[in-house]
Formats: structure tokens, sequence, C-alpha cells
């Protein structure tokens, strides 16, 4: 952990920031180091899932001797722990970041309204944020509340939209979004046997969580 520790302490260093700062700040570090610790073990569970995939189709060759069926049917989904953790570990640590991140506009004193999180405003992700930065923004701080503004909307295009969304179905799931942690496999019968010719990773709506 030491060397993620040192990694976020170069993008977040609470010795360059002030007083009113410095805890938000060392924050920031501590989850980014968090969030590249989760990364790691994601990566060696992924890795290491492969005995776990294996014994799950064994179990579904099992399944079909016993009693054959349409697989067409079906979708074969298999849960790795360590990869399932991992990747809510991460979403969750990345909705952290954001909140800290957002917590910073009050205390360097972009906004004139005390910021707690990067909260939703309506249907809006980060809403509450980007109508402080319009609405609520320092007369002194316009600029930088501008480009703040137009740097969160480019992100949030990109990414912002998606991890909480995801994180939000882990917190709140709906009939059975959590299979977006799984792994499925993709099976077929080849000469009267179970056959396993892909497993897909765990995505986030349509895309691999490791995109």
């Amino acid at each position: 952990m030491s060397c993620q520790t040192g990694a976020a302490h170069t993008v977040f260093n609470p010795n360059d920031w002030p007083a009113e700062s410095k805890a938000v700040i060392g924050s920031c570090a501590a989850q980014v180091a968090l969030l590249l610790f989760a990364t790691a073990a994601l990566s060696r569970a992924s890795d290491e899932a492969g005995p776990m995939l294996e014994a799950r189709v064994a179990d579904l060759r099992h399944q079909w001797r016993l009693g054959h069926w349409d697989t067409s049917r079906f979708r074969y989904f298999a849960e790795v722990p360590a990869v399932h953790l991992s990747i809510q570990a991460f979403l969750v640590l990345g909705k952290n970041l954001l909140d800290l991140l957002s917590q910073l506009l009050s205390s360097q004193r972009i906004v004139h309204t005390l910021l707690h999180g990067f909260h939703k405003k309506g249907s809006v992700v980060g809403g509450v944020v980007l109508h402080a930065l319009t609405r609520k923004r320092n007369p002194r701080q316009t600029s930088v509340a501008e480009a703040i503004s137009e740097h969160i909307n480019r992100h949030k295009a990109t990414w912002i939209d998606r991890a909480v969304g995801a994180r939000d179905l882990l917190t709140h799931p709906v009939r059975g979004t959590t299979t977006q942690l799984m792994c499925e496999l993709q099976i077929r019968v080849d000469e009267d046997q179970i056959v396993c010719d892909h497993v897909v990773s765990p995505h986030v709506g349509d895309q691999p969580f490791d995109r």
C-alpha cells in the first residue's frame, strides 16, 4: 500500500493547499491510494479467476448429464467473489473521491454554499455541484467556476455518469442488476457435452469494466 500512497500524494499533497482544504486533500489522497490498491487487487483477482470459472462450467456439464435443456434459452453467470468485491470497492471509492472533490469548491471559496458531495439534482448526476457553480459561485472566481463546470461536464459525458450509475445500482439493486459484477459464460452443446466458448467479463452498461 505504501507505493499507492506515495503515488496518491504526488497528485494530492496537503502541503500544497491552504489550511481550510488540507483535511479534504488528505482524504482525497487516501481515496486515490485505495483506488490504486483496488485496481491492483482486481487485476490479480481476474488473473486468478480461471479455476472458479472452470468449476462453474464443470457444474453445468454435470447438470447437463442429469437432464438436457435448451441452452440457448438461458444466460449463465459465474461469480468470482474477489472480482466482485474489488469492483464494488472501486465504484464506491470513486464516488467518495467525487464527493471530496466537491467539498473543495466550498473550502476554496469557489462557491458561496456548503457542498457535501457530488449529489444529484433531479436526475442529473452532480447537478447540485453544477448548479452551485452557475448560480452560487463566488463572483471573484467566475472564470475558475466556469472552467470547473466545463471540466465536470466533459468528464460526465465520458465516464462520471456511468461510474456513478453503476455505483447506484450496487447500492440500490433493481431486479438482478448485480449481474454486472459477474462473469457470463457463453456456452453451447457440442457432441452431447457443454462447451464454454467465451467468458464475458463484468460490464458497466455495455462496456467492459476494465475500460
